[in-house]
């Protein structure tokens, strides 16, 4: 009785560690960093990973060095966009997360063309003669 008491604590102390082994090895990370068209990291870029077969959506954004992580995402196709608002949106990217892998998915940013328009408007002063007084 002490016996089967024992492997029962066991069986039940161990469950735990044995469900989250499988639930690692079913899944990968997708890491990446943003940077601008200079090298310059981007912080607070919005990113969305996109599960093609479930089309399931999850978000992140980039932190003060442009880098982002998605922890824990289930194996298979994915697509990854960036957002951020004085840049270009940036095209999906697609690929595939295989079991257990980090998947880096590196997004470089172009700027927004700026366009700025000057508008002046202003009447001619008028000039108003005056004598010219000499240096003696």
């Amino acid at each position: 009785m002490k016996l089967l008491r024992l492997a029962c604590f066991i069986v039940f102390a161990m469950l735990p560690c044995l469900l989250s082994a499988r639930a690692q090895f079913d899944r990968g990370v997708v890491v990446g960093s943003v940077r601008d068209t200079s090298g310059a990291s981007v912080a607070g870029v919005t990113l969305t990973l996109l599960k093609e077969s479930t089309k399931t959506k999850v978000s992140t954004a980039t932190n003060k060095a442009g880098d982002y992580v998605f922890n824990d995402q289930p194996t298979g196709d994915y697509t990854i966009a960036a957002q951020a608002g004085t840049f270009k949106d940036v095209p999906p990217v697609r690929f595939t997360l295989d079991v257990g892998s980090h998947q880096r998915v590196d997004l470089t940013l172009v700027p927004r063309s700026v366009q700025q328009e000057v508008n002046v408007s202003a009447a001619p002063s008028q000039l108003k003669p005056t004598a010219a007084t000499g240096a003696r």
